[in-house]
């Protein structure tokens, strides 16, 4: 069986239900299959390559969107892109 690599991409106001989605998806394919960048992304280590890495590793790309994404604002009470 081929290993799938699988990437969460969440806003951190929804990580409660991303860690619940990634705690089932490690269940089901493996720690080592899923990546969580809080969890994933180790001390000393260049988060911007660490990423861009995993992505391009990843067979399955998952976003979660919550309730208030389409509303999140930046420290400028502009819209976060």
């Amino acid at each position: 069986m081929i290993m799938k690599k699988i990437f969460i991409s969440y806003r951190r106001v929804d990580s409660y239900e991303t860690n619940r989605l990634a705690s089932s998806l490690k269940n089901e394919y493996g720690d080592n299959n899923v990546f969580l960048d809080f969890e994933s992304i180790h001390a000393g280590e260049e988060w911007p390559f660490v990423i861009s890495r995993a992505i391009e590793d990843a067979s399955v790309l998952i976003v979660v969107i919550g309730k208030n994404w389409l509303f999140m604002q930046d420290e400028f009470s502009g819209r976060r892109k």
